[in-house]
């Protein structure tokens, strides 16, 4: 007795060896699938760099301010000279150097685990 009887003449596809039709369908569909997940990798990294362009200043500044707009607040007496002071190195970027620089002159710890 046959495994696969195909004398009513229906098309019987098996497991093992698929159609060449049917493995042509298989690949177009493979590849169609394996596009879209690419787009759609490429619109979420496009998404996020607009983003994070968005939330940064025109200036590039991330106090939202400048050395100039400190030295005329100063000028015209808004801010004291104490505020005059720490508003430009912030405005210069200086206090975030000042911060690594005193991180990065500490000592090692000490520990004898090395060596035996």
């Amino acid at each position: 007795m046959p495994l696969l009887d195909n004398s009513a003449g229906y098309q019987v596809l098996s497991a093992a060896s698929p159609s060449g039709e049917a493995t042509v369908s298989l690949m177009i569909w493979g590849a169609v699938l394996v596009a879209l997940m690419l787009g759609l990798g490429l619109l979420i990294v496009l998404a996020k760099k607009k983003y994070q362009q968005s939330r940064q200043k025109p200036d590039g500044s991330e106090h939202g301010f400048d050395i100039d707009t400190v030295e005329a607040y100063y000028q015209s007496g808004k801010i004291s000279k104490e505020e005059f002071a720490l508003l430009r190195t912030r405005a210069l970027g200086l206090d975030k150097k000042a911060g690594s620089k005193a991180k990065s002159s500490s000592s090692p710890p000490s520990g004898g685990d090395d060596e035996s």
